[in-house]
Formats: C-alpha cells, sequence, structure tokens
C-alpha cells in the first residue's frame, strides 16, 4: 500500500518541504546503484481510491479552489494516512486562512515523518513554528469553576481541560454558550482576528436573572376592547331572553288559536258526550296553551324593555343587578322585572 503513494510525497508538502529534499539530495555522495525493484503487490481499494482523491485535491489546490481541494485531500488522507497527503492538507488550510487548523496538521505531519524516520519532519516543524507568531488565541475562564457547566464553542464543547487556556482558534467569530442545570445561559459572541489573543470571561451563573419573560404585543385594532362593560353584556343579553320570550309567546298564541277553533268545530257538531267531551278537553289544552303564549310575550316584553334600559341609561354606580320573574295566575301570566339600574 506504501509503494503506491510513494510517488507524492514529495509533492505533499509545501515548495519549502520540496526545496529542502533537494538540497539535501545535493549534498549526499554519489548514489549507489538502486537495488533491485521489490515485486509489488496491487493496491486495495481504499488505496487506490486514497491516491485518486489526492490527485484531484493537488489539482484544485494549484487551481486556487480551496474549500474543494481541502476536502479532497482530508478525504483520501481519511483512507490512506501518508506524510504528504497530511503536509499537502495543511498547507491548503494554510492558503485558506485556517491558520490553527494548518499548525496542528503540520505538528501532525512531523509526528509521521519522526516516527518513519523521514527527513521532511525538520520541514514540517519550520512551517508549524512560522505559524505561531500568527495564531489566534481564545481563552474561555469561568468565574466559578463547576463541574455542572459545559461551555460550547460554535456548538462544539469545550474540554474541560481547555477553559481557561488560550487556544489557539482559527480567525474567525464564535459564539460562545455556558450552560448549567436549572440555571440561565450565558451566550455571547467575539471575533477573533490573526495574532491576537481573546478572553471570554462567563460570570457565575447563580448570579445571573433569569431573562425577562418578553412584553406582551400591544393590543391590534381589532383585538381592541369592544367598550362593552358588564353592563351593556347584561343589557344584550337581558334582550336577548326578551326577543327569545316573544318568539317564544307568538308561536304559542298560534298554537292556542288554532286548537280553540278545533274545539268549537267539536261541540257545535258533538252528537255524543264522548265527543262533546273530547271538544272541551281541547278546550282546557287551548287554554294552558294560551298561558304559555301570555308568559312569553311578557317574559319577552320585560326583557327587551329592561335590555333597552340597560344599553341607553348612562353608567353608574354601582352595577346595575336585573332579573326576570315570571308568574302564572288563574286569570292568565305575566312577568316582573327586578333589578337596580
Amino acid at each position: 500500500m506504501r509503494s503506491v503513494v510513494d510517488h507524492r510525497l514529495t509533492s505533499a508538502l509545501t515548495l519549502a518541504l520540496v526545496l529542502a529534499s533537494g538540497v539535501a539530495a545535493a549534498q549526499e555522495e554519489p548514489p549507489a546503484p538502486p537495488p533491485a525493484p521489490a515485486p509489488t503487490t496491487a493496491p486495495s481499494p481504499e488505496a487506490a481510491r486514497a491516491e485518486a482523491l489526492f490527485q484531484e485535491g493537488k489539482e484544485l489546490l494549484d487551481a486556487g479552489r480551496f474549500v474543494e481541494a481541502c476536502d479532497k485531500l482530508a478525504e483520501s488522507d481519511k483512507l490512506d494516512p501518508a506524510i504528504g497527503t497530511l503536509g499537502l492538507l495543511a498547507a491548503c488550510h494554510e492558503g485558506q486562512g485556517r491558520l490553527a487548523t494548518a499548525w496542528r496538521e503540520y505538528k501532525e505531519t512531523a509526528a509521521r515523518a519522526e516516527a518513519a524516520k523521514d527527513d521532511r519532519a525538520a520541514v514540517a516543524r519550520e512551517r508549524a513554528a512560522a505559524l505561531e507568531p500568527n495564531l489566534p488565541r481564545l481563552s474561555v475562564r469561568l468565574a466559578r469553576p463547576s463541574a455542572e457547566v459545559e461551555v460550547f464553542r460554535n456548538r462544539e464543547r469545550v474540554p474541560p481541560e481547555d477553559l481557561g487556556v488560550a487556544v489557539p482558534v482559527d480567525p474567525g467569530t464564535y459564539e460562545i454558550v455556558a450552560r448549567a442545570p436549572r440555571r440561565p445561559e450565558h451566550r455571547v459572541t467575539i471575533t477573533v482576528k490573526p495574532g491576537a489573543q481573546a478572553v471570554v470571561e462567563v460570570p457565575d451563573l447563580d448570579r445571573l436573572e433569569a431573562p425577562p419573560s418578553p412584553a406582551a404585543p400591544a393590543p391590534s385594532a381589532k383585538d381592541a376592547p369592544s367598550g362593552l362593560g358588564p353592563r351593556r353584556t347584561a343589557g344584550l343579553i337581558v334582550a336577548g331572553v326578551g326577543l327569545a320570550g316573544v318568539v317564544v309567546g307568538g308561536v304559542a298564541g298560534a298554537v292556542a288559536l288554532g286548537q280553540n277553533r278545533e274545539s268549537i268545530a267539536i261541540h257545535e257538531h258533538c252528537s255524543t258526550s264522548a265527543e262533546c267531551d273530547e271538544g272541551r278537553a281541547l278546550r282546557q289544552k287551548a287554554f294552558r296553551t294560551a298561558t304559555v303564549s301570555t308568559v312569553g310575550f311578557a317574559v319577552g316584553g320585560a326583557g327587551l324593555v329592561a335590555g333597552v334600559l340597560l344599553l341607553a341609561i348612562p353608567k353608574a354606580k354601582p352595577e346595575p343587578r336585573t332579573a326576570i320573574a315570571p308568574f302564572v295566575s288563574g286569570n292568565g301570566g305575566g312577568a316582573v322585572v327586578l333589578g337596580q339600574f
């Protein structure tokens, strides 16, 4: 697998890495005859895919298309980690302006090269050291350190061991959020520029006041109160009851008239006592229905009068209290309006 990617090692680092390897070769003694080539094996699918991604990423980087190039190189190194791939990825991120990311990748490149006893470790360390003076650093400090407090930087949790430490970050804007159970959260946004050191102080969350409830929106014209106070509302209700009583009285009166006419017809033409009794019974029924009609008209009329009075008379103290009391007597029925207007 290493033989498949050997040819990309020198081109994987920045121009400084390539020049360093060229100088080292010029200072060496004349090389000995090369050994016989070792038999090669077919690359694995992962290595072949990594090689293709590496070549695509290198071409995109040459064209200045940093975002696409870095994505290709990162995927290639994930499939088949190599010194050259990571070195070129670091150079890509440096060109993007992601200084802290490039710095970490140069240091990792140096570690890989040292483990492989590769001379490019020194050049990778030099590139990392060259970036250090311009690295932005961001420190998040807790006024009251607590294991319950969790701090997030752009939605990624900051490890507890990094709190209070000036951590190298890429230039840009960061949202710092501190949370703890049953406490108000603290949120702040800060922009960090190259070479700057920024500090975010997180106050004691126990001393923070809960955020105020959002103010209720001002009522619009259509939501504004109609101006109907208890007095006018009572007037509308009483008038409605009165109107219903008038309707009931009218219907009952019409039914009573029909029953009465039918009872008279039976009484005038009855030939037997049974038929005459039926006429008398129907007349009694008509009388009861007429009583209902009378009560309905009485209640309805009184309700309408009381409702109109409540709506028309100016408001007074105390608020009006009204009631309609129907009554029935042997001579008919009616209603009495009781209350304070």
